[in-house]
């Protein structure tokens, strides 16, 4: 990059001008004076000193983790949370059994061992936060009186965020200057936005595959004791335990489906399309 380099004097002249050709006072027109100037500013810095590399590997780590396309990654990090969640919130007490927002920063790093993100040094720029406060066993989580009106807003503007932890949960990225100027925190709440809808479908297919697996296991175990029958009782009860089962066997089965079609819909031919072109 070069950092030698200022903005012209004609820009900061101009920009002089606007500021004061209005007073604070007038709240439209003097926010409406400092986007025009920052939108300046940053088309100066996308000439002068972002660098084309910088620019890349920020929309690649961006579509990594918030857009999952680092599906090992992903799919550890959903992992890591679930043991959290029951390590952390099946106790009866203790100060160490809460789970707070540094614990899940910590899942983030253990997430990434095993995986092309242990060194990748846009994993530090990732922060989870929680802003109803840490959660408690069976308790409703630690929020300083009621929540704000920003809060249940934000709530409503991003209906998945509650799916992982069972509370709001915002996965934030810090963009270091002078990609701050350029990604601004409407275009990170996007792609917050786009996390928490994403990763509620993929903890979603996860847990259906883990029901699919218990449904398994424990049709193996009755089959210890009942070999091909399905257990005791009048054939109207044989009758009754079959359908039962099919039944089960059959929702999860479509919901399984259902799922990979919708996740290989996504992430193939909307986000893998989508960032190729971008790019």
């Amino acid at each position: 990059a070069q950092w030698n380099r200022q903005p012209p004097r004609l820009m900061m002249v101009n920009h002089t001008r606007m500021l004061q050709s209005v007073l604070p006072e007038d709240q439209h027109a003097f926010e409406r004076v400092i986007v025009d100037i920052r939108t300046d500013i940053g088309e100066w810095l996308w000439l002068n000193v972002l660098t084309r590399v910088d620019v890349l590997e920020a929309v690649e780590s961006l579509a990594n983790y918030f857009l999952l396309r680092n599906g090992k990654f992903s799919l550890a990090l959903i992992r890591e949370i679930e043991r959290l969640k029951i390590s952390r919130l099946t106790a009866h007490a203790g100060p160490s059994f809460m789970l707070r927002g540094q614990d899940l920063n910590l899942a983030l790093l253990r997430a990434s061992f095993g995986t092309s993100a242990q060194q990748d040094p846009h994993l530090t720029r990732l922060r989870f936060a929680m802003p109803t406060g840490p959660v408690r066993p069976l308790l409703p989580s630690l929020a300083a009186g009621s929540p704000s009106a920003s809060a249940s807003a934000q709530q409503l503007d991003t209906p998945f965020a509650t799916v992982i932890l069972g509370t709001q949960l915002q996965l934030t990225y810090t963009a270091p200057w002078p990609l701050d100027l350029v990604l601004r925190p409407a275009e990170l709440t996007a792609y917050g936005a786009l996390f928490a809808c994403l990763s509620a479908l993929r903890h979603t297919h996860t847990r259906v595959y883990q029901c699919w697996s218990a449904l398994s296991n424990a049709q193996r175990a009755r089959r210890r004791w009942t070999r091909l029958g399905e257990g005791g009782g009048t054939h109207a009860d044989l009758a009754a335990r079959g359908r039962l089962l099919c039944c089960a066997w059959g929702i999860v089965r479509d919901m399984g489906w259902f799922l990979d079609c919708v996740l290989g819909y996504v992430m193939t031919d909307v986000i893998d399309v989508e960032f190729a072109r971008f790019s």
